[in-house]
């Protein structure tokens, strides 16, 4: 056999065993569920495996659209005026960090009434990233209070107990639970940020 094809069949049955390992990482990642009455015999398994991919190709395609979604919404909060309220610099660290990344001019307090007073004395912030637990106000209040500003808000932090007493802000403020990713609490103040601008426009 002449090198030319000999090399040429080295690359086929490397491409071929690369898409056969694919298919096989796909197969056990995303593992087909057993359907009934879908028909029998080798036309029921013609349908149920044509499902399959079809429910995966459905997958890919919302996958792409919160990556798109989320890309906006990480833009909307560029360069924007953030005020994070956090009694402990450890653990905001990182979400000041993040959002300076990202081009936002980041005003860190440690407490509820102190983000207030900023606020009140004239203070212009685009968003506000605040832990669930201040030590000198609820979460209630403190959104309560913001309330007068329209300032969009994003509580860190909430735990799955308290998020039926919070209920009735959903939508004027976002929620994160423990343990969240900075990215998502960035993402979340960019949604906000793009909700309102959609309300104000005509």
């Amino acid at each position: 056999m002449p090198p030319v094809l000999l090399l040429a069949a080295r690359y086929i049955a490397i491409f071929v065993l690369v898409i056969a390992l694919l298919l096989i990482f796909v197969r056990w990642r995303f593992p087909m569920k057993e359907t009934q009455g879908t028909g029998s015999g080798a036309g029921g398994s013609r349908e149920s495996e044509l499902s399959y991919w079809r429910a995966l190709w459905l997958m890919y395609r919302r996958a792409r659209k919160r990556n798109r979604e989320r890309d906006k919404d990480l833009k909307a909060i560029r360069r924007k005026r953030v005020l994070v309220v956090d009694p402990y610099e450890k653990s905001s660290k990182v979400l000041v960090w993040r959002l300076e990344q990202l081009g936002c001019n980041v005003t860190r307090v440690r407490t509820g009434f102190l983000a207030l007073k900023h606020i009140r004395e004239g203070a212009v912030f685009d968003a506000i990233i605040s832990d669930s637990l201040l030590p000198d106000i609820s979460a209630t209040n403190f959104c309560d209070a913001l309330a007068d500003w329209d300032i969009p808000a994003v509580l860190v932090g909430v735990l799955k107990t308290r998020r039926e007493e919070l209920s009735r802000l959903e939508g004027k403020v976002g929620f994160l639970g423990k343990h969240y990713d900075p990215d998502d609490a960035a993402a979340l103040a960019g949604r906000l940020i793009r909700n309102r601008l959609k309300v104000a426009s005509p």
